[in-house]
């Protein structure tokens, strides 16, 4: 009885940090339900339809409303770059005060915080207008993976047709090219980036036009 009374005040001293343990994890497994909730409750009220406001460039717009649109599938030229100016003097004229429908993939948007759509005006498909006049190139991310097949259409006809950027100088030649069959992009053989490939990943590119033709896009680091 002795030996009981001694233990006795352990004993309700472990009860209480357990339950100060449960009441805690219960805390955080009820944040976290409420995270996700929100998360979900922010994808429902995504808006389907905007009016175009400005361009940033050939690829990237904002809506009156303030959102930033961040074309799906797609790739235009950076500022300075050939054809940059002509791709978003395009996009101006497609999107500025036109009202647009928005059509989202997997994701509906990135770490920046812009939503990332298809995007559609009076029953045109923007991004595919951009690439088939070859004012931007096919850009696939997974898992944003719809229509990537139409865009690369596209894109070979603009490149048969050798308008916009594929009127350009084709880059220096490989032998051939890598890439890693869990991402869209491919290297020249001496890139860093293709060095970082897990050698049970890497695929072996015979020329660059099959690359693109697959819907590939060319690493910005090495720009095969």
């Amino acid at each position: 009885m002795k030996r009981y009374k001694q233990r006795w005040p352990w004993y309700v001293a472990g009860v209480a940090i357990l339950a100060i343990a449960c009441s805690l994890r219960n805390g955080w497994i009820a944040g976290g339900i409420a995270r996700i909730t929100g998360s979900l409750l922010a994808t429902d009220s995504l808006p389907a339809q905007a009016v175009g406001g400005s361009v940033a460039d050939g690829d990237t717009f904002s809506t009156i409303g303030g959102e930033t649109i961040r074309m799906l599938g797609i790739d235009a030229p950076e500022h300075g770059e050939p054809f940059s100016q002509q791709a978003r003097e395009r996009l101006r004229a497609l999107v500025v005060g036109r009202q647009v429908d928005l059509v989202y993939d997997a994701e509906k948007a990135d770490r920046y915080g812009r939503l990332l759509c298809h995007v559609h005006v009076d029953g045109s498909w923007v991004n595919q207008t951009l690439v088939r006049e070859g004012l931007a190139g096919v850009y696939i991310v997974r898992p944003n993976l719809a229509r990537m097949a139409e865009l690369a259409a596209a894109q070979k006809t603009a490149r048969v047709d050798e308008i916009g950027i594929w009127s350009l100088p084709p880059p220096a030649p490989e032998p051939y090219y890598l890439r890693s069959r869990n991402s869209f992009r491919f290297h020249r053989p001496s890139c860093p980036l293709a060095k970082e490939i897990a050698p049970r990943n890497v695929v072996k590119l015979s020329d660059r036009e099959a690359a693109l033709d697959a819907g590939l896009s060319p690493c910005r680091t090495c720009r095969p």
